[in-house]
């Protein structure tokens, strides 16, 4: 069983959100936060962080009424005998409508 906890904050156009989640059996917690920010040519900038050690970032844009682009990359911190690394997860996707 989860316990979760989200807040959402949307001041004029931009929007921050924070979620806080705990497991009852494993008693783990989880804390992320992240944003979404409009820009100027109509597009949308997303990040979150994690306390997985994960950092997210994505844009998304409708380049027509029946096109959209997103990419997105997920960034995750590793440690393995004291050796740190990243791991890293990309999308690209192109959807067309009619």
């Amino acid at each position: 069983r989860n316990l979760a906890v989200v807040v959402v904050s949307q001041p004029a156009d931009t929007t921050y959100a924070v979620a806080a989640a705990y497991e009852l059996g494993t008693k783990a917690t989880a804390v992320t936060a992240g944003l979404s920010y409009p820009l100027n040519d109509g597009a949308v900038v997303k990040a979150k962080v994690n306390t997985a050690r994960e950092v997210g970032l994505a844009y998304s844009k409708q380049l027509s009424a029946s096109t959209k682009l997103d990419f997105g990359t997920l960034l995750a911190l590793q440690s393995t005998n004291d050796r740190p690394s990243v791991d890293a997860a990309f999308a690209l996707n192109v959807k067309f409508t009619q």
